[in-house]
């Protein structure tokens, strides 16, 4: 769906697009923005919130034949979601 075409339904996030989500168990995701400024809260905090995705898995492997810097690169780095920035609780540390 384009952007344009998310608008049509008066929300980057329609709650049809969740609820087809949890029934059917699967969602491909590419990148999201969330327009600025628009009243509309972060479209990836409220699929967190919404699917309860606690974290956030992102695995890293070096490829043979792809020059990078180091080799036999194989992890896995999990971040947690649901606190801070990635739950959307931002916070400002103020001077006193």
């Amino acid at each position: 769906m384009s952007a344009r075409g998310a608008f049509a339904f008066g929300d980057p996030l329609p709650q049809d697009l969740i609820d087809s989500i949890q029934r059917n168990k699967i969602a491909l995701k590419g990148p999201v923005a969330t327009p600025i400024g628009t009243g509309f809260v972060s479209s990836n905090v409220r699929l967190r919130k919404a699917l309860d995705l606690y974290a956030n898995l992102r695995p890293i492997k070096s490829l043979k034949g792809v020059p990078s810097r180091y080799e036999d690169i194989d992890l896995v780095v999990v971040r947690e979601n649901t606190e801070d920035l990635y739950s959307g609780l931002e916070h400002e540390v103020v001077p006193g």
